[in-house]
């Protein structure tokens, strides 16, 4: 005698979690690449653009960008004075870049996601810095690998701390070694 029942044989129930699976999967990976790609881009934008500022504007004057505390026109300092050692603020930069007819790769504060992370230029232990403040702890550890080639927050051109909450504070690139 046939029976009449009706319903799906566990194959076909496997088929279909399989397919969901995959399916899954692939959306996870999605938003992976899509984070990989805003993390690249801010590398590309911030780090790359400011390391690329410096370069630029010393092949072009002669002197470090900002090493004058209050230069916005880098051709009328006088050339003692300069002392190749960051003094000036972020806005002085952007002044001085576009003296010189440089445009300036970011501002003072760039949005990242639902954030917006602060800039800003200081020298300290014999390095000229530009730190990022309010830096996702996901995007330093990001920027320090494609910067050092290894995770390690305290070593190489881009170091930060990392605290018991898992905020990141003082996160700063050397840009003498980028």
């Amino acid at each position: 005698m046939k029976s009449n029942t009706k319903g799906f044989t566990l194959i076909e129930m496997a088929i279909v979690l399989v397919i969901i699976g995959l399916i899954l999967g692939a959306v996870t990976k999605g938003r992976d690449m899509v984070e990989s790609a805003r993390q690249k881009e801010f590398y590309n934008s911030v780090v790359k653009g400011w390391q690329l500022a410096f370069i630029n504007y010393a092949d072009r004057t002669g002197l470090t960008l900002a090493d004058a505390a209050n230069d916005t026109n880098a051709k009328t300092d006088s050339a003692f004075s300069r002392d190749g050692k960051i003094s000036g603020t972020l806005d002085h930069a952007i002044a001085q870049l576009e003296t010189v007819g440089l445009e300036p790769p970011t501002s003072s504060s760039v949005s990242y996601g639902n954030r917006t992370i602060s800039l800003g230029l200081y020298y300290k232990n014999e390095q000229n810095r530009i730190s990022l403040n309010s830096i996702p702890k996901d995007l330093a550890i990001a920027i320090d690998t494609m910067v050092d080639g290894e995770m390690d927050p305290d070593n190489g051109a881009l170091t930060y701390t990392v605290s018991d909450s898992e905020t990141v504070s003082d996160c700063f690139f050397n840009v003498d070694t980028l």
